[in-house]
Order: structure tokens, then C-alpha cells, then sequence
């Protein structure tokens, strides 16, 4: 993840590609908001480049909700547990402005990618009803991974789990009890779907499967 985004040493603007524009990149730069997330030293430094990625790109609210989940990625590594949940939070919020999610099957899988974002979030209710709006889709009902995704999220926010899982855990779960091991994985819920043929491309281009949180 440290050679996904650009940083100019001087100015400390962050993008993609340093020669691609941003809009009111100036003002943004000069921002309060903007120097105090360079100023906080108690987050690790890349979550931070991720953060000020996603401080220029608001206006894109999904490209700014993946450079938040990649802030949380580093601090899952950095073992920043609260500030990996505060990363997912802020993503959640931006991603939920979305709203009402589409019956399409690009757009029900992000509405899932949100569930788990809420639920790594420890966010359990919020997570539950996203996921009952969804299950009244025709989509869902129609693409049986998708049914079986939402289910195992709700088990998981029933039992206030907020680790890390696989679409394979979705699948192959223990109906007693959640008995399976939790497993860190660096692709998102966009990869794993993109198995059964659901692909989603969102984002920026050094990053083709955003959105989905880790498992």
C-alpha cells in the first residue's frame, strides 16, 4: 500500500499520479482539516497520506470512503485498533450518503461492502438494517452468495463480532454458533464476489477492487 499513492515533499499534496489535477486542490491544502491531519503523529504516518487522499477527494464520495478503509488497513497492521475503527466509521458515514441503494447488482454489492463496513465498525445495528433493506431486493434473492453474505453478517452483528471473515466463511458456516476461525485477508468484498461474477469497478486506478472490507 505505500507505493499506491504519490506525495510531492514540498507541499505534501497526495494523489494517485501527482500530475493529475485536483479540484480546489489549494484551498483544500491550506485547510485546517487538511494540516491537522498531517499534524497528528499519534496515527501511523501512511494512514494518514490515505486520510489527507480522501480530505482532497470528498466530492467523490467513494473514491474518499476506499482511502479511508486503506487508512484502517494500515492501522489494522499498526495493531491501532480504535483508531482502525474511527478510519471505518468515517468510511461508513460517507458511503451510506448513497442511499437508497439501487436494485442492481453493482449496487447491492456495495450496499453489502457498507454492511461490513458498519459491522468492522462495531456499528451491529445499523449493520442489521442495511442488511434487512437488502434482503428485500430482488437482486439478493435472485444471487445466492449475496442472500448467504447478509446472513452471515447479521449472525455476526447478532454475536457483536467485528473480526475479519471470508466469502468461504459465508458460505461454509457452522449454523450452531459461528465456530470458524477469523482470518485476515487483504481483498475486499468486490474480489471475492468478482468469483461469482459480480464486478464492481469503483475507485481510483491504482486500486481496482475498493470498497469491500477486508475479511
Amino acid at each position: 500500500m505505500d507505493v499506491w499513492l504519490q506525495e510531492c515533499p514540498k507541499c505534501l499534496f497526495v494523489n494517485d499520479r501527482l500530475e493529475h489535477p485536483t479540484p480546489n486542490a489549494k484551498a483544500i491544502l491550506a485547510s485546517s482539516r487538511y494540516q491537522q491531519v498531517i499534524a497528528d503523529t499519534t496515527v501511523p504516518e501512511l494512514a494518514r497520506k490515505f486520510a489527507r487522499y480522501a480530505t482532497l477527494n470528498t466530492e467523490d464520495i467513494e473514491k474518499a470512503g476506499a482511502a479511508l478503509l486503506h487508512s484502517a488497513w494500515v492501522c489494522d497492521d499498526e495493531a491501532a485498533t480504535e483508531r482502525a475503527i474511527a478510519y471505518r466509521s468515517q468510511a461508513a458515514d460517507l458511503l451510506l450518503s448513497l442511499q437508497p441503494f439501487e436494485d442492481t447488482e453493482e449496487q447491492v454489492t456495495l450496499g453489502i461492502s457498507v454492511v461490513d463496513v458498519l459491522r468492522r465498525a462495531l456499528r451491529f445495528s445499523e449493520a442489521k438494517t442495511l442488511a434487512r433493506t437488502l434482503f428485500a431486493l430482488k437482486c439478493v434473492s435472485a444471487t445466492q452468495i449475496m442472500g448467504e453474505i447478509l446472513e452471515y453478517q447479521c449472525r455476526l452483528c447478532e454475536s457483536g463480532d467485528a473480526a475479519c471473515y471470508t466469502v468461504a466463511d459465508a458460505e461454509t458456516h457452522d449454523e450452531a454458533g459461528l465456530e470458524l476461525e477469523s482470518k485476515r485477508s487483504r481483498w475486499f468484498w468486490f474480489a471475492s464476489l468478482a468469483c461469482v461474477g459480480v464486478v464492481v469497478a469503483i475507485g481510483t486506478a491504482v486500486v481496482c477492487i475498493q470498497f469491500s472490507e477486508v475479511w
